[in-house]
């Protein structure tokens, strides 16, 4: 990595828009920059050292350049002068550096680690869990990187504030006044994310990963609607209608091309929608309540304790199939878990796939069934020994790609 390219790397890693390339490159930097100099704080202080050392680097580096003719040389006495712009990138890359310096020093400082055998390496940051990290598409188009946002009131739509708490969850709330206008707001989550959110109405949402919701920031009409892609737990408020019923709460299901693949209808429950594209069906388990489950002319009542599934093919549906399950098991995801109860590799390695973030190739076809519960934040190296501990198929790493084989 050259100057220039850590530099600009480092910038966007500051300013939250690294890629994870990007910061896997600054890890690698940063890992091997340690590995070869003395970590002593003995004589005055972590930064005092990192910023010396980064500054003899730099001088060494303007030296050798001279030494190969970048340096105007006088007669005796002999003089080295640096031209302006040596001069001024010299002073750039000191302050970047030191900016380097100062925020892994203070990072480290938070989490009371200071021994390099104790800095993740690239290999533990790729092998790492999903966590909370969302992004926010506004009515106006605009964008906010939720996990990098501080704390407290993000932003004003209309008379709806919206609030980053300190748990990392994003609220709603609205004033009691008459909406000015309604606004539509986005709510996504990349591969090794997830999010939670509670609407303007006062319904949970929990949000896996590569999933989306797409929602209005205040209610009006007679019908509570929003759509969603990818995979999502909802708590559903109760709220009255103006006529004095309940005020219907509407979750179209949609695929990532746009085609709508259900419509689920809610007074009033708790329920999972699994509606990934790369899945062959779009689930809907009820835990609490009652929901109404719709694809084309065809529909189904849920109780609790039941599922409904729709098939993502062109095909209209006539008939909606509807099974008694284990509906803990569909929400699992949600309490930190990755259940399995007799699912195939390729139904696992999905999972994996999106909440590690990592690409699934095989080289074996393996036809054995998983029985086994996973801890979610648990990192990816350890639950992949666990499944092979499990029956016959075999992994290894190479980068952000999970190889199969028997």
């Amino acid at each position: 990595m050259n100057k220039q390219e850590f530099l600009t790397i480092l910038d966007k890693y500051l300013n939250g828009t690294s890629t994870k390339q990007e910061e896997e490159l600054l890890f690698t930097w940063y890992n091997s920059f340690q590995q070869s100099e003395a970590w002593d704080e003995s004589i005055s202080g972590p930064e005092h050292i990192m910023q010396t050392t980064l500054l003899q680097r730099l001088q060494h580096s303007i030296q050798e350049q001279e030494s190969m003719g970048e340096t105007i040389y006088h007669s005796t006495p002999v003089r080295r002068l640096f031209p302006w712009r040596s001069v001024a990138a010299a002073a750039v890359v000191v302050i970047m550096l030191s900016a380097a310096a100062w925020y892994f020093l203070i990072r480290t400082r938070e989490t009371k680690i200071v021994k390099t055998e104790n800095i993740p390496t690239v290999e533990q940051r790729i092998a790492a869990a999903g966590h909370n990290k969302a992004m926010l598409t506004l009515g106006d188009h605009s964008v906010i990187m939720l996990d990098s946002a501080t704390n407290g009131k993000l932003t004003q739509q209309g008379n709806t504030t919206i609030i980053k708490e300190n748990n990392g969850q994003l609220t709603y709330k609205t004033s009691n006044e008459k909406p000015t206008e309604e606004l539509v707001n986005t709510l996504t989550t990349p591969r090794g994310g997830q999010y939670q959110l509670v609407l303007p109405d006062g319904s949970k949402v929990w949000l896996n990963a590569a999933s989306s919701i797409r929602y209005p920031t205040v209610f009006t009409g007679n019908e509570r609607i929003v759509e969603v892609k990818g995979e999502a737990y909802f708590e559903v408020a109760k709220v009255p209608s103006a006529s004095g019923g309940k005020k219907p709460f509407l979750v179209y299901i949609s695929s990532t091309a746009g085609k709508r693949e259900g419509i689920v209808e809610v007074l009033g429950t708790h329920f999972n929608v699994n509606a990934y594209d790369d899945e062959q069906l779009v689930k809907t388990t009820l835990l609490e309540g009652s929901v109404k489950v719709t694809k084309d002319a065809a529909s189904a009542i849920l109780k609790p304790g039941q599922q409904a599934s729709l098939s993502q093919s062109s095909q209209k549906s006539h008939t909606i199939p509807v099974l008694t399950v284990d509906a803990d098991q569909a929400i699992s995801w949600k309490n930190g878990i990755l259940s399995f109860k007799g699912e195939d590799i390729k139904t696992v390695m999905r999972q994996i796939a999106r909440w590690y973030d990592v690409q699934v190739v095989y080289e074996d076809e393996v036809n054995e069934k998983f029985h086994v519960e996973l801890n979610r934040n648990d990192d990816l190296v350890n639950v992949l020994k666990i499944l092979e501990t499990t029956g016959g198929a075999h992994f290894k790493m190479e980068g952000k790609k999970v190889i199969v084989t028997k």
